[in-house]
């Protein structure tokens, strides 16, 4: 499966996401923090935003979701600003639609909100991961587990209001 993994390890300060007017700049954390939508049934825990330079400088906001039955979500938005060694991986995967069954699930590119996306799923474990690339800049990443299907994943990006994403 494939996992863009910018969780943080280094924080810039604000200053490093440039200027507002510039087409290329990293909106902040912050602004990607106020995209992070409420999922009904699930409990949102506490958000996590930040900015990163590892592989390369990118805004990330990160945030789990929980549910009674024992289902987790784990949400993450980077603005990559189009870095092409953190897009082009997943834009080769996510818009070829490819489709892998395996005896254990799948792997498939496919289209989630509109957006190129790669999905993946494990019935026996019952985990998944869903990577959607946004204007081939933003990546959306969930992870789920103890899950009945993918179905919440997809809910969750759909969740999102990815105008907000410029």
């Amino acid at each position: 499966m494939w996992r863009n993994s910018l969780v943080a390890v280094c924080m810039l300060g604000a200053s490093a996401c440039g200027q507002a007017d510039d087409p290329n700049a990293l909106m902040t954390p912050e602004s990607l923090q106020a995209l992070v939508p409420t999922m009904d049934g699930w409990t949102q825990g506490t958000i996590t935003a930040q900015t990163i330079d590892v592989p390369e400088v990118a805004s990330v906001v990160t945030v789990s979701y929980t549910h009674a039955d024992g289902g987790r979500l784990d949400l993450e938005i980077s603005d990559t600003a189009g870095t092409s060694s953190m897009i082009a991986p997943l834009a080769a995967e996510a818009e070829s639609q490819f489709d892998r069954q395996m005896g254990n699930g799948y792997l498939k590119g496919t289209v989630v909100a509109g957006a190129p996306a790669v999905e993946a799923w494990n019935t026996e474990d019952r985990i998944g991961e869903l990577t959607v690339l946004v204007r081939k800049r933003y990546i959306i990443h969930v992870g789920g587990s103890r899950l009945a299907d993918a179905a919440p994943m997809r809910a969750l990006v759909e969740r999102i209001d990815l105008s907000g994403l410029k």
